[in-house]
């Protein structure tokens, strides 16, 4: 960006962060008219798609404003967006003009006015507020024109002959511009989620501590809860969006295809997929993300930090901290993290008060510790879901430790401990 440019006011960059349209309002005030000066330049001083280019750089940022935390990573976005617009607008130029070149012919585009930045947001606000209605009938209007074009051309074909490089040309022209579409138009299927989530009837699912259960989505995907979890699903699920929230444990087999992604946040990260089976634990009072891929693939969006992503193919697993940074995760992790799936809780190496802490959440049953002392005692043992008798047994076993009663409150102590062999096992 320029060095004349004003610094974005940091009470406004928090307000674009955390999604106030007024300040994207802002924004584009601010500006607009640079990035369409920087774009000018990039494109050889055209006019015609500048605009086009900062519009959609804006868009972009929106898009991605969980990542923006200061004026200059919002500046560095912006600018960072520039380059790769201005470079798919050249190739799609390039395109054309290869075109015209082989088929003899001149495309003339009429000139338009120098738009400005309250031109530019006019156009960025129908773009995040057309309806769900106007969507579709403008999709179903499009398919309606090409199928027609796509009659007309075949008539056309029919009667002479088309040089291969045409249609070549002419496939990669209609990429181009599809993919350039599809970049301008995903800051609003973001927001479209976020206001989906958000919205006071979203449909929430809860299993209590001690609860599993399986969710039967609209798009034919499915759902495994874990224990203590909760989903957010939009009412928009399956037809306008494709993403929910998750607190807690899940399993997700997403069935494949539909014209969105399947999505997951939780924990201020976003874990996309397409096609696949994976499980997301998010438990609120744990620190860290976690994401294992058992078939396909997805891509983990960190939106503190950096906002990186990693990419995660069948088998891996990755943990996203608090500010955004990814941690490989060791194999007793992924057993300790994931084993529910399979029935069991697998835990290696870990203490006596965080195997309590599991067996209270999975099994809804609560023990204490008869001396403090045992709360560290490390152990390694197999966890029945189907049983919580079975589960304790499994950990007063490891730990060296009995189950005493004191009323109705079970109380582990040393087998030793003459307040335990007095107090007969229930």
């Amino acid at each position: 960006m320029p060095a004349l440019l004003t610094p974005l006011d940091d009470v406004q960059v928090a307000a674009f962060h955390d999604g106030d349209e007024h300040a994207f309002e802002r924004l584009v005030h601010a500006r607009f008219d640079a990035l369409a000066d920087k774009a000018r330049q990039k494109l050889g001083g055209d006019a015609r798609g500048a605009p086009r280019v900062a519009i959609a750089a804006l868009l972009a940022a929106w898009r991605d404003r969980a990542t923006v935390t200061t004026g200059r990573s919002l500046d560095a976005l912006l600018d960072d967006a520039v380059p790769h617009l201005c470079a798919e607008e050249l190739r799609r130029r390039a395109s054309l003009h290869r075109f015209e070149q082989h088929e003899g012919v001149h495309a003339h585009v009429s000139e338009r006015p120098a738009m400005t930045a309250a031109q530019a947001w006019d156009e960025i606000a129908h773009r995040l507020h057309v309806s769900d209605e106007d969507l579709a009938a403008h999709r179903e209007e499009s398919r309606r024109i090409a199928r027609r074009h796509a009659r007309e051309h075949v008539d056309t074909v029919a009667t002479r002959h088309v040089p291969t490089g045409a249609i070549i040309i002419g496939i990669v022209l209609l990429v181009a511009a599809f993919g350039l579409v599809r970049y301008m138009d995903r800051g609003s299927a973001e927001l479209a989620l976020t206001r989906a989530l958000d919205a006071t009837d979203v449909r929430l699912l809860r299993s209590l501590p001690g609860q599993r259960g399986s969710v039967a989505l609209r798009d034919e995907s499915s759902a495994q809860m874990g224990a203590a979890s909760t989903l957010r699903i939009p009412r928009e699920f399956g037809t306008s969006v494709r993403g929910l929230a998750l607190d807690g444990a899940s399993r997700f087999i997403v069935a494949p295809g539909g014209s969105q992604p399947f999505q997951v946040r939780a924990k201020g990260s976003a874990i996309i997929a397409t096609g696949t089976d994976f499980v997301v634990r998010a438990y609120e009072d744990e620190a860290e993300l976690l994401v294992l891929v058992r078939e396909g693939s997805v891509r983990v969006h960190a939106t503190a930090g950096e906002g990186t992503s990693r990419a995660l193919a069948a088998g891996e697993a990755v943990a996203v901290t608090a500010d955004g940074t990814f941690r490989d995760v060791a194999p007793r992790e992924v057993e300790l993290a994931f084993s529910w799936v399979d029935g069991v809780l697998r835990l290696q190496d870990v203490t006596v008060e965080d195997a309590l802490r599991m067996l209270q959440r999975w099994h809804a049953l609560d023990a204490t510790l008869g001396d403090p002392a045992f709360a560290q005692r490390r152990i390694s043992t197999t966890l029945s879901l189907e049983s919580g008798a079975q589960a304790l047994d499994s950990i007063t076993q490891a730990a060296r430790l009995i189950v005493a009663y004191d009323g109705q409150e079970r109380i582990l102590r040393d087998p030793n401990d003459p307040a335990a062999k007095a107090a007969p096992k229930r």
